[in-house]
């Protein structure tokens, strides 16, 4: 991930100088531009009329903030939960914001793309190399992680492309990433398979 785990709880020093530069980064304020007068006003309307306050302006916006209000709305549509309900065009509008945040600006840049799966690549690695020298190792191992750790990984595993299709930038609730190690009979021919949501 990109943490600096030797003082948890801060970013890596090389990931935050680069969320830094990236955050103002000349496509992320545009973004902003474009959202405040596309979708923040609708946001605001939305809220506020559903809670019955003026608290809420488009001044409080932006587009990290946009996207909280996004999986906000889906995870609150998954659990059947009731959220103030937006017109289709701004969920439209927030998704593709999702797309562009994580794939075209976030994961675009190699260092940062790097460090947040670095540690997971490794360990496979590890247990590769322990199965092909027949060494003992786990039979299988599972990670908890985030929606934001497996669009690290599919962002590596991926061409560009294949990542504009919703599935990928919209990562489900109870999403799986899943790694396989095949062998032949004889354990001279292996395969590695990966399965997303189990395809």
């Amino acid at each position: 991930d990109m943490f600096f785990h030797a003082d948890q709880g801060k970013n890596c020093p090389l990931v935050y100088k680069k969320l830094k530069e990236i955050k103002t980064s000349e496509k992320i304020l545009n973004l902003e531009e474009n959202f405040k007068t596309q979708v923040y006003p609708h946001i605001v309307e939305v809220i506020n009329t559903a809670l019955g306050t003026e608290r809420l302006s488009i001044d409080l916006l932006d587009i990290v903030t946009a996207k909280r209000v996004l999986d906000s709305h889906r995870c609150n549509t998954f659990h059947n939960v009731e959220y103030p309900e937006f017109n289709q065009t701004t969920l439209k509008l927030l998704e593709n914001l999702r797309y562009n945040l994580i794939y075209q600006i976030l994961y675009k840049d190699h260092s940062v793309k790097s460090i947040a799966v670095t540690k997971l690549l490794e360990d496979f690695h590890n247990y590769i190399h322990k199965k092909l020298n027949h060494n003992e190792g786990p039979k299988y191992v599972i990670y908890s992680a985030h929606d934001h750790n497996i669009e690290a990984l599919l962002s590596v595993l991926l061409e560009e492309s294949v990542l504009e299709d919703r599935k990928y930038f919209m990562v489900e609730f109870a999403s799986t990433l899943t790694i396989e190690i095949h062998s032949d009979e004889n354990e001279e021919d292996y395969q590695i398979k990966f399965f997303y949501n189990d395809q």
